[in-house]
């Protein structure tokens, strides 16, 4: 595997599990009804929802999908003005989808409050995977950096917000 992807594939692993890590977020993406947070719920919250409600790639979700709340993480890389293979402009792509029948909740607005919550997590944050060999091994320490939030149309069930983070090396 090259280098590069490598490292994509890395940094997607690792924002998904931090994701994923917050518990708020995961009552958010797992349960449906109007109090995700504080509702008393008889299923109990799975530690992971990797795969089942957050997917570190594209996910197709059409009219047919269930009232759910889905997550998807991806990046986008981008070659222009380079004169080689070079990556520039690498961006981490974050998707929040939810059915309309699930967007309103006790607290607001479902996909408002997930947005709070990831940007809490990623935005200015270092994203790295082997700090004790940063020093002799020159590996760089990249941070996210939101420089972009908007909606996104996805279909007339669904409803959408998506972030784009820039990734920027910090000297060390």
């Amino acid at each position: 595997m090259s280098e590069y992807f490598e490292g994509l594939n890395r940094d997607i692993l690792y924002i998904a599990n931090k994701i994923n890590s917050n518990e708020n977020i995961r009552k958010l993406l797992f349960y449906n009804d109007v109090d995700p947070i504080n509702g008393n719920h008889s299923t109990p919250l799975p530690n992971n929802l990797l795969k089942q409600k957050i997917f570190p790639s594209v996910k197709t979700v059409d009219v047919e999908t269930e009232i759910s709340t889905l997550l998807m993480i991806y990046p986008i890389s981008d070659t222009t003005g380079t004169s080689n293979d070079n990556y520039t402009n690498d961006e981490i792509v974050v998707d929040i989808v939810t059915h309309i029948d699930s967007s309103l909740i006790n607290e607001g607005v479902r996909l408002l409050l997930l947005a709070s919550y990831i940007d809490d997590e990623l935005n200015n944050k270092r994203i790295t995977h082997n700090v004790d060999n940063i020093a002799t091994s020159g590996t760089c320490i990249d941070e996210l950096k939101r420089f972009r939030f908007h909606s996104i149309g996805v279909n007339e069930k669904f409803e959408g917000y998506r972030f784009r983070f820039k990734k920027t090396a910090l000297d060390i």
